[in-house]
């Protein structure tokens, strides 16, 4: 696949020093313009819509030491029930140990005129839900008096700091990792329509600043006196709701990446921060040599350290103070505490594969499930390993997706941009696409359809890549005692009375990486085809009900609708799934009227063929998704292959009986 970029805007700043610009400007609506714009706001304008964005207005500040002061307003008109409900209660995140949120002002809007100020000194401020990372976030909540359809809600905030945890600091905690640099990445839109949105931002004169706009057009102005002073807006967006399978809403919608730095000095900071965390000590000498004892090349000596960091070090972030976001904790630490997040696992591995010798390798910023512009801000919320080869080139590794998996770069992070941390610094790269048949699942299936109508058959799925990873996870990742269900279940898509007799795996298969998983079991229906004594009876083969009914093998099959869609379709990598069956028939019967279902375009294809040989059907379905995501542009296309799908789970095959 090839990612397009929309680039309408693209700059490269170079001024003189100025002195620093007084506070942001005030915003430009008050509640009572907020009442006029709601006016011209109807229900039938924007049907289906709960409710809609008036106006969204950000402004920052940014001083020389980096340091932002971002005051925010939004307005919203409220035009249902689940609408008024969705704002009852308004919340403010920040990291107190980083940032700051000042709630500034709170107003209801009654569709009557009348305006009511929401006292915000008793707002109350709690931790954050956290799951699976319990770093100390808190939020700020405003509970507001009981809305209507009508009604509208303005908010003014103060934000001072940043968001993400690199390093804890009393003293100046709101001053940037790299002291001096910004970085902004602003989205315009949401799941609501917006009338209008307005992103402006102030900074020192001397800064180096790149930006970019991306995923379609903006408008925006630019003035340099003490200050630049950039803007950008847009007037009118239309929702993107939340869509099943959907594009990553910062791929989906125009949105500013905005930076001061380049790459290389990203990469050279990261590399500088987290050189430190990467000391080894005797202890974890000793227990990286044990695990790659007898292991004669590099390559399968990371490999065999690769696995054990991802199946010894539990993914559990607990908050240690310094050393949060993407400043990785020592392997000391880890190493001892046997938990942490991706950048820990990341570090831990660096530890051990420095420790026997592979001195080249270093930690990196990646993006899984988004793309990463080419301007450096910090799009990125997870972080791998790279080993450089004899040959200059990097090989990529990551721990956190590596458990139960044959594979030291996960199969599903293809076309993944990345950007390594090393002493000279190094540009964004990315990982190559992979085809449909390096990630594949091969289901075999023999059957036989006996002169009573009863069914027998013996179904066997063995993956590769990406596949291969998913079957282990299926079975590997639940109890044992679970196993029992998964199988009735995919039974159960073979035809609805089908009892599993026989099962092929053990946990012994599942835990052998070295070797391609294979998975199967037996199955029976009593009188499955009642109809069997008759002239003509119709015979659904189990291969046109995709029976591996597991989400993320079949995440294509389970989209549901493509067209209307407000965003593209987003899967874990281009895939194949692949079902030959010999489905025995009882004797004199013959197939009849049966039409061969082909489909094929830019984003995959869809096959299924039925011949008769002797006694014997010989079915083949074949479904290829040639992409990991589908514009919007190409959404209709995407749907000819589902209705195709469609079609091959709602066939039947017919068979006549000679007298």
């Amino acid at each position: 696949m090839v990612i397009v970029r929309h680039v309408m805007v693209a700059a490269l700043l170079l001024v003189a020093a100025a002195p620093a610009r007084a506070d942001a400007p005030v915003f430009p609506l008050r509640p009572a313009e907020v009442l006029k714009r709601a006016g011209t706001v109807a229900q039938k304008d924007y049907p289906g819509a709960n409710a809609v964005v008036l106006y969204r207005g950000l402004d920052v500040a940014v001083d020389e030491d980096g340091v932002s002061d971002r005051r925010e307003q939004v307005a919203v008109k409220l035009m249902t029930l689940a609408g008024a409900a969705a704002r009852q209660t308004l919340r403010f995140d920040y990291d107190p140990t980083t940032s700051d949120v000042e709630i500034s002002a709170v107003h209801v809007v009654r569709g009557d005129g009348a305006i009511e100020k929401v006292p915000t000194d008793t707002a109350a401020d709690l931790p954050a839900p956290k799951h699976w990372i319990y770093w100390p976030f808190r939020m700020k909540l405003v509970s507001l008096p009981p809305l209507l359809p009508g009604d509208s809600v303005v908010w003014s905030t103060r934000f001072t700091g940043f968001q993400i945890a690199y390093l804890e600091s009393s003293e100046e905690r709101f001053v940037p990792p790299q002291r001096g640099e910004f970085y902004d990445i602003v989205t315009f839109g949401g799941e609501e329509p917006v009338l209008e949105q307005v992103y402006r931002v102030s900074l020192p004169a001397d800064k180096n600043v790149r930006f970019g706009v991306y995923n379609g057009e903006l408008a925006s102005s630019m003035e340099r006196k003490d200050r630049i002073q950039l803007a950008f807006w847009r007037r009118n967006l239309p929702a993107h709701p939340a869509e099943k399978r959907a594009l990553a809403f910062s791929d989906s919608v125009p949105k500013v990446v905005l930076a001061t730095i380049d790459w290389r000095e990203k990469s050279r900071w990261f590399f500088l921060t987290n050189e430190p965390s990467f000391e080894y000590t005797e202890e974890i000498e000793q227990k990286a040599r044990q695990i790659i004892a007898g292991k004669k090349t590099d390559r399968e000596r990371m490999t065999a350290l690769n696995r054990w960091v991802a199946h010894n070090i539990r993914y559990s972030g607990l908050s240690m103070g310094e050393g949060e976001g993407y400043t990785l904790h020592s392997g000391t630490m880890t190493f001892e505490d046997r938990c942490g997040v991706c950048k820990d696992k990341a570090g831990m591995l660096v530890t051990m594969m420095r420790a026997v010798g592979l001195k080249d390798t270093f930690a990196a910023m990646t993006m899984a499930g988004a793309r990463v512009e080419d301007v450096a801000a910090d799009q990125f919320n997870h972080c791998v390993v790279v080993w450089r080869d004899q040959k200059g080139g990097f090989v990529l590794l990551d721990p956190t997706w590596a458990p139960l998996s044959s594979y030291d770069w996960s199969y599903a992070e293809a076309e993944q941009h990345w950007v390594a941390g090393t002493a000279t610094g190094e540009l964004l790269q990315i990982t190559p696409p992979l085809a449909p048949t390096d990630n594949k699942v091969q289901v075999t299936i023999n059957a036989t359809v006996d002169e009573d109508g009863n069914l027998e058959g013996e179904l066997a799925a063995t993956g590769t890549g990406y596949m291969d990873t998913c079957l282990r996870r299926w079975f590997g990742f639940a109890p044992g005692g679970e196993w029992a269900d998964t199988f009735a279940g995919m039974a159960r898509a073979v035809h609805p009375s089908a009892r599993v007799t026989g099962v092929k795996l053990k946990p012994d298969d599942i835990d052998n990486l070295d070797k391609p998983l294979t998975t199967g079991f037996a199955y029976r229906a009593d009188q499955a085809v009642p109809t069997v004594g008759s002239p003509k009876f119709s015979v659904r083969p189990a291969s046109f009900s995709f029976p591996l009914n597991n989400e993320r093998i079949s995440e294509n099959l389970i989209v549901g609708k493509a067209e209307g869609r407000k965003r593209g379709l987003s899967f874990r990598c281009a895939k194949e799934l692949h079902y030959k069956e010999k489905l025995k028939l009882p004797a004199k019967a013959a197939l009849t009227g049966w039409k061969d279902i082909d489909v094929a375009n830019d984003y995959g294809s869809v096959k299924a063929l039925v011949r008769q040989r002797g006694k014997v059907l010989n079915v083949e379905v074949h479904a290829a998704f040639a992409t990991r995501s589908v514009p919007v542009s190409g959404l209709d296309q995407y749907q000819a292959l589902l209705n195709a799908l469609d079609t091959v789970r709602t066939s039947w095959v017919v068979v006549r009986r000679a007298k």
